[in-house]
């Protein structure tokens, strides 16, 4: 797989892959009863932001719930930063990211990072949102 496809990638069980080839089975726990953990960061100009306290906080959720990532807190900056990376030529200058990461527990536990594209709001939307004093919220089809 090439660095710049025209898919986004995402890092999904110990490797980056194409998007369209992240496949959650139907029987996983995560998603019939919830058990899974999951944070999300922002970029800011193509640049993470507080990348680093949102894995440490992804990492005390799955201490609590007992579920193991297999990496560390730094490991895991490494493949977000990378993700990021591998999907940055598919945005305009003026667009940003979310990163979403999430890990589910046994029969096999699901480890995934992957960028949605975060287009700035125009001037009518963040207006409608002032308006009605509702908070912004970015929800993507992602089983988490």
């Amino acid at each position: 797989m090439t660095a710049l496809a025209n898919e986004r990638v995402a890092y999904f069980n110990g490797r980056i892959v194409p998007e369209s080839e992240v496949l959650i089975p139907f029987r996983d726990r995560g998603f019939i009863f919830g058990d899974a953990v999951f944070d999300t960061a922002r970029t800011f100009n193509h640049r993470p932001f507080r990348l680093k306290e949102h894995v440490e906080r992804l990492q005390r959720s799955l201490r609590y719930l007992q579920i193991d990532s297999g990496h560390s807190v730094d490991e895991l900056v490494a493949i977000s930063e990378e993700v990021l990376a591998r999907n940055l030529h598919l945005i305009d200058d003026d667009e940003d990211y979310w990163l979403t990461s999430g890990s589910a527990v046994a029969p096999t536990p699901a480890t995934a990072w992957r960028a949605t594209r975060r287009r700035p709001p125009s001037s009518s939307s963040a207006r409608r949102c002032r308006s009605r004093r509702a908070p912004s919220i970015s929800a993507t089809g992602s089983r988490w």
